[in-house]
């Protein structure tokens, strides 16, 4: 059971036709018959961008800017929603948001989902409500409906003239989504990939889907901490400085080695060893500070840098 006043952002992904409204429609109905489910008591709330005019007259997706500012706005419900949800404020939410559909618990439930209906077929989109969620500590996992170019328009054809999608945008839209890659991308690791239309009802299906909703429930996301995130960038420059300068240390220990093999080749062996063990103990002494190079450490350490310190490092290790 996830803990009180827990939000959880849920992407339904996928071009017109695939489902999503299909999958929507039967959480609603399964939210409405099951008052607390696996998550404990829970509260479904559908955001359905066809509510949106750019749907009701797709036309207008040749405006851009109408388009992106319509985008915006849903973004925009979606953060005031997920804020009056963790409030448990759920009479403010029937009253501002009229077109958003609750179903689920009226009381102070374990866990709210916000379900967002719309294509997401740009991988960037989806990003924008990741970011949101980390913004405001809210779990967050998307559901990817596969579907073939030809089933899209065929679902596509039986739907009413008014909910009709020109069957141009659909094949844009299909030649352009990015479908979740959790492998490449850590912010997709909770995602799962269904087949449109799919019987929901089959509990295997429908695990598949609950089992990545309780995944992202159980790690919601933490707030960006930019003061965190400017001292593990400092950490990894420093860490990448002291590599670069290692690089230039063993490079000069080499020229340090050819050189006193041409006096005494006799001795490779003590001659390499020595300028191992100085190399060691110059880099351990800049670690602990007792050696002072005049850089900062961070910054990245380019070029010009490299060759202000080269002659230091090398009169050390000559010495």
């Amino acid at each position: 059971m996830c803990s009180q006043r827990k939000v959880c952002l849920i992407l339904l992904v996928g071009i017109p036709g695939s489902g999503k409204s299909f999958f929507r429609a039967f959480l609603e109905d399964y939210m409405r018959a099951n008052n607390k489910t696996e998550l404990g008591l829970t509260r479904l709330c559908s955001v359905c961008y066809d509510n949106y005019s750019s749907v009701r007259n797709p036309s207008q997706l040749c405006n851009g800017n109408k388009w992106k500012n319509e985008r915006l706005q849903v973004m925009k419900d979606v953060e005031k929603i997920c804020i009056l949800l963790k409030e448990n404020d759920y009479k403010n939410i029937k009253e501002l948001f009229p077109n958003v559909i609750v179903n689920g618990s009226e009381e102070n439930p374990d866990c709210n989902l916000i379900v967002i209906d719309d294509n997401m077929f740009y991988r960037s989109m989806r990003y924008e409500y990741f970011k949101l969620g980390k913004a405001n500590n809210l779990s967050f996992c998307q559901i990817f409906f596969d579907i073939s170019l030809e089933k899209a328009l065929k679902y596509n054809e039986q739907r009413n003239i008014k909910a009709k999608i020109p069957e141009t945008i659909i094949k844009t839209m299909f030649s352009k989504i990015e479908q979740p890659q959790p492998a490449r991308n850590l912010w997709e690791i909770n995602s799962v990939i269904v087949s449109s239309h799919a019987d929901f009802k089959d509990k295997h299906v429908f695990n598949s889907v609950m089992t990545c909703i309780k995944s992202a429930v159980a790690n919601p996301l933490k707030v960006i901490d930019m003061d965190s995130i400017k001292e593990e960038a400092k950490r990894i420059t420093k860490s990448n400085a002291l590599h670069q300068i290692d690089n230039v240390l063993k490079q000069l220990v080499g020229l340090c080695i050819k050189r006193k093999l041409q006096e005494n080749s006799e001795k490779s062996h003590l001659i390499s060893q020595h300028f191992s063990d100085k190399r060691l103990n110059i880099l351990q002494l800049i670690k602990e500070k007792n050696l002072i190079l005049p850089i900062d450490f961070n910054s990245p350490v380019d070029s010009d840098k490299i060759n202000l310190i080269k002659p230091i490092l090398l009169d050390l290790l000559e010495k």
